[in-house]
């Protein structure tokens, strides 16, 4: 948390650029729960900028996040299959 100007994104960048390079560094604000297991199973570290509002349950996701837990949906065209993202990253 800073003032516009102090270096946040420029920050984020270059360590997400040092511990896990990616195409797209920096993104924007997720839009579901889901999202953010995604990406953290996907990536060793999520990075986002310009977040100016998150809904509870989006806050709650990134703190499992960051002391590890999962996420977990019906796996589609399925009845009874589970479809688990466990994770724990550093999220920035």
């Amino acid at each position: 948390m800073g003032e516009q100007g102090s270096g946040k994104s420029t920050t984020a960048e270059a360590l997400r650029r040092l511990i896990d390079p990616n195409g797209c560094n920096l993104r924007g604000a997720p839009k579901t729960v889901e999202d953010i297991f995604v990406a953290a199973g996907q990536n060793h570290a999520v990075c986002y900028e310009n977040v100016s509002h998150l809904a509870g349950p989006m806050q709650d996701a990134l703190a499992i996040l960051s002391t590890g837990g999962g996420f977990a949906k019906r796996q589609l065209f399925t009845d009874s299959e589970e479809h688990v993202i466990s994770v724990r990253r550093p999220g920035w």
